[in-house]
């Protein structure tokens, strides 16, 4: 019944304009130009090495609201349209030896773009981050995390039952451990329950929901 609900409006929530063509890619000096991100693989990038994207902005997508939807892998990374600084993410955490992370980056995208150039600018932040592009996207705002729930909806519901679980089993158990510490072994289950729901949501990139 939940997942009747969820994908009730699946065609609607699905709709996107891939930004998948004519990128010209920069990876430190080698220069690639007019590449697909679908079938476009090199060697895998270290820490510290720079890639610079750049295509011309589409005119043909209509949305109220749009959104560039984009995964960003273990790199600090900076948006620009014609030379403009228009958005940033992960540099602050770079400077402070932090990890950058992995996972979805939703983007205020106006419809000023249009026509314009868009350049990507990524400055990577481990080793062995990643050797191809994954894709990237434009949506409505209001569709993109319906987009991300719908298509992960049984690991969100499996990850979110597990964490759930977990932290009342652990409130439960620490009382029952006081009274008698043949519980423990159970609190011990319940600590792991609640860790491997997290790593669920983490895996599948699911933290973006919450996170937004």
């Amino acid at each position: 019944l939940i997942d009747g609900l969820v994908c009730k409006d699946i065609l609607k929530v699905s709709n996107r304009y891939e930004l998948t063509d004519n990128w010209n890619v920069t990876i430190n000096e080698d220069y690639y130009e007019n590449v697909s991100l679908d079938e476009f693989t090199f060697d895998a990038v270290n820490k510290g090495d720079v890639i610079t994207m750049e295509t011309l902005v589409p005119s043909d997508f209509e949305y109220k609201e749009a959104c560039l939807c984009m995964k960003a892998r273990h790199v600090a990374v900076s948006m620009y349209v014609d030379d403009k600084l228009e958005y940033e993410y992960g540099y602050d955490r770079q400077k402070e030896d932090r990890t950058t992370g992995s996972g979805d980056l939703l983007i205020n995208f106006y419809d000023e773009y249009k026509g314009k150039k868009l350049r990507l600018e990524y400055t990577v932040t481990e080793d062995a981050a990643f050797s191809k592009f994954d894709k990237m996207w434009l949506s409505e705002w209001e569709n993109s995390i319906r987009y991300i729930v719908t298509n992960n909806r049984i690991p969100l519901l499996m990850g979110c039952f597990l964490m759930v679980f977990g932290v009342m089993m652990t409130f439960i158990q620490i009382f029952a451990v006081t009274f008698s510490t043949k519980y423990s072994n159970v609190l011990l289950l319940a600590v792991f329950s609640m860790c491997i729901g997290i790593w669920t949501l983490c895996y599948y990139d699911l933290m973006v929901v919450f996170a937004i």
